[in-house]
């Protein structure tokens, strides 16, 4: 079976005869396994196509060096490599996925991000354009909480009580069994839902998660909480027994 796949690379291709240079070489191809190299002039490209497209496809390479696939223009002239999902009638859009199916050891790698700054942007991601949280160069991850982001702030209240109703458990995960024997510690995500509804979501496949990040304030708010009645009883204490009383 043969596939349309549209490739437009993008050099400097002159003329000998009339000394000028043209920007853009468009070819369409019906391919359907293949590999190709283009050679212009002042730029040689080497694209190695080893796909199998079922609708049709779009690569394009820029004379920098930049690749987009899915679109034929730069989403940000900063990325090397930029992928559009696009609009997909039949299922959502992925734009990128890494499967490393066949490591053999532990710590093997899918995926390596290597920069040479600690505070540069190693891995970041993204609602709409609007940046949610990123991992830096030095292995720190960074969840933005600017106060411009945000609307309809309110205090945090009655924290003490929810925290106090957490069921903590030790638990393995049925699909780690196979290749690991490691018990974890931590919740049950419907437990915690009839607590703190907020941090539970459930994806398309009905699988309940936890933003364990999200429960650091309501640590916090109950630590403050439980220094208040602390205070308080130290003032009842001096009231009562101002002799009796450590400090």
């Amino acid at each position: 079976m043969k596939f349309n796949l549209f490739c437009t690379i993008l050099g400097e291709n002159k003329d000998m005869n009339t000394n000028k240079s043209s920007n853009v070489i468009q070819k369409n191809f019906r391919v359907s396994r293949f590999y190709s190299i283009f050679k212009c002039q002042t730029a040689v490209v080497l694209l190695i196509l080893n796909f199998v497209f079922q609708v049709n496809g779009q690569v394009k390479v820029f004379s920098g060096g930049n690749t987009t696939v899915g679109t034929l223009s730069q989403i940000d002239t900063k990325f090397k490599l930029q992928v559009d999902g696009g609009n997909v009638s039949g299922y959502e859009p992925c734009g990128l996925y890494v499967k490393s199916l066949g490591h053999q050891a532990d710590y093997s790698y899918a995926q390596v991000n290597d920069v040479n700054r600690a505070n540069s942007k190693a891995f970041e991601v993204m609602l709409s354009g609007v940046s949610k949280y990123y991992i830096k160069g030095d292995g720190s991850t960074v969840y933005l909480s600017d106060s411009i982001l945000k609307t309809d702030i309110q205090p945090l209240g009655n924290s003490l009580t929810r925290v106090l109703s957490f069921n903590t458990y030790t638990y393995k995960f049925k699909d780690e069994l196979a290749t690991s024997d490691r018990t974890r510690i931590g919740f049950l995500a419907q437990q915690l839902e009839r607590v703190v509804p907020e941090i539970v979501s459930t994806d398309n496949q009905n699988l309940k998660g936890i933003d364990y990040v999200s429960i650091i304030p309501l640590l916090v708010k109950s630590i403050q909480e439980l220094n208040q009645r602390i205070e308080v009883l130290e003032k009842q204490l001096q009231t009562c027994c101002p002799t009796n009383l450590k400090k």
